[in-house]
């Protein structure tokens, strides 16, 4: 199996730091109140989410146009 290695500059890295600990967030919040859907509205967490998969899509799209 092949392996790339690329570079990523700071602000990508604080992007991915920065989703890396907002999806931690919603996991934990999820966890400890088992996802009572009373908490929040589905098509809000389908945002979040969708809005978090773009930034690391861009982020990606952005390293591989590097290389």
């Amino acid at each position: 199996r092949d392996f790339m290695n690329y570079q990523i500059s700071d602000d990508e890295f604080s992007q991915l730091q920065s989703v890396r600990s907002q999806m931690g967030l919603v996991e934990s919040l999820l966890c400890a109140n088992g996802a009572d859907s009373a908490l929040f509205d589905a098509s809000d967490l389908h945002a979040f989410l969708s809005a978090q998969t773009n930034t690391l899509l861009g982020v990606i799209k952005e390293i591989e146009q590097r290389y």
